[in-house]
C-alpha cells in the first residue's frame, strides 16, 4: 500500500521534517509573493532543525505521515496551551502528495487528538489572504475568530479555532457471541500526565467466567505508540482459545466508533505468544524498534518492542 501512518515523529527524522515544512510552505509563498527579504519569519523561510529540535526537546507532541517506504510526507505538531487549549501548527503535506487525503488524516489525527487529552478548543493560524485554506478548515468545522496585522508580515494573519469535546461511549458489555467484555471502569486523559483516556474491561467466557482484562487508549501519543493502544492479559486456564485477539477485535469497532482508522498494539520481541495474537487479529508488523532512553518501560528492563498495526 502506499500509504501507511502517522506516528510521533524521532529525533533522528527532525531534519527531514524541517525539509518537508518548508518544501510545503514554499509554494504558499509563491503564492502571496513572500521572500526571506520581506517575509524572514514565515515558516517556509524561519523553520530551522534548531528550532524543531527545541520543541522536540520540550515535549511537544509531534507527528508525521510517513509512507510505505518510510518517507515522511507530512507533518503536523501540538502546542498545549496554559488555559487548556490547544494550538496546531505547521501542517502540511509535501506538493507532489498533495489531493492524496493526506492532509485530511493528519487533520483528523489532530482533532482527536487534542481532545482525547481534555483539550476545550484547537486553534491555529493561516494566512488570512488565503481563502482556499481557510475554506479547507471550515468544512472541518473551524470558525475564523479574528484578525492581527505585523509588521513583520507583508501578509495578514487569520486566526480560526474549533471546540473540542471528549465523551466515553454508554458500553457496558461488548461481545462476539463467544466472548464478553464487561466494562469495570473508564479513566479520563490527562493533560498534565499525557495520559490518553481509557476504557477497561474483564474478558468473560460465555458462561460469565472471568478469564482475563484489556484496555483500549483512545488517540495517539508518543507514549502510547511504543506502549499500544490496546493491552491485555488473560488467565492461563483461559489461553489457547484466542481470546485475546477476539477481544481485540472487539475494541477494533469501540475505537473506529472514536473517529480511529488505525491502531497499534505492541510487545516485547521475544513475546511470541502476543505476537500470535496480533497477528491473529489481523496486525502487520511495522517495525521493531529500540525504545527511547526516557521511556517509562526501560525501567520495567524493556529495551524493544514490535509495532503492529491494524487499519480498522
Amino acid at each position: 500500500m502506499e500509504e501507511r501512518m502517522i506516528r510521533p515523529i524521532r529525533e533522528g527524522e527532525l531534519e527531514e521534517c524541517v525539509r518537508v515544512i518548508r518544501d510545503s510552505f514554499s509554494t504558499v509563498a509563491e503564492a502571496f509573493g513572500l521572500s526571506p527579504e520581506n517575509a524572514p519569519r514565515f515558516t517556509a523561510f524561519a523553520t530551522t532543525l534548531e528550532r524543531l529540535a527545541g520543541q522536540y526537546r520540550e515535549g511537544r507532541a509531534m507527528f508525521v505521515h510517513v509512507e510505505e517506504d518510510g518517507k515522511v510526507t507530512g507533518y503536523y505538531s501540538l502546542r498545549i496551551q496554559e488555559e487548556g487549549d490547544c494550538e496546531l501548527n505547521n501542517l502540511c503535506v509535501l506538493p507532489g502528495r498533495r489531493h492524496a487525503g493526506i492532509g485530511k488524516r493528519l487533520l483528523e489525527h489532530g482533532l482527536l487528538c487534542a481532545s482525547a487529552f481534555g483539550c476545550g478548543r484547537l486553534k491555529l493560524g493561516i494566512v488570512e489572504e488565503n481563502t482556499v485554506l481557510r475554506a479547507w478548515y471550515e468544512r472541518f468545522g473551524f470558525l475564523h475568530t479574528h484578525m492581527e496585522k505585523y509588521d513583520f508580515f507583508p501578509f495578514t494573519c487569520g486566526y480560526m479555532e474549533r471546540p473540542l469535546e471528549f465523551c466515553f461511549f454508554d458500553t457496558e458489555v461488548l461481545t462476539d457471541g463467544e466472548i464478553l467484555l464487561m466494562l469495570d471502569k473508564t479513566v479520563p486523559g490527562s493533560l498534565a500526565e499525557k495520559w490518553l483516556p481509557s476504557y477497561h474491561f474483564t474478558i468473560c467466557d460465555r458462561e460469565g467466567h472471568k478469564a482475563g482484562r484489556c484496555d483500549l487508549r483512545i488517540g495517539y501519543s508518543e507514549g502510547v505508540y511504543y506502549g499500544g493502544n490496546i493491552g491485555y492479559q488473560v488467565e492461563e486456564p483461559y489461553r489457547g482459545n484466542h481470546y485475546a485477539g477476539k477481544a481485540c477485535r472487539l475494541l477494533f469497532h469501540l475505537a473506529k466508533r472514536h473517529g480511529m482508522d488505525y491502531l497499534v498494539i505492541t510487545c516485547n520481541p521475544d513475546n511470541y505468544p502476543s505476537r500470535k495474537t496480533c497477528e491473529y487479529a489481523g496486525g502487520i508488523l511495522g517495525e521493531i524498534v529500540d525504545l527511547p532512553e526516557d521511556n517509562d518501560m526501560r525501567r520495567d528492563g524493556d529495551t524493544r518492542k514490535c509495532i503492529y498495526e491494524f487499519t480498522i
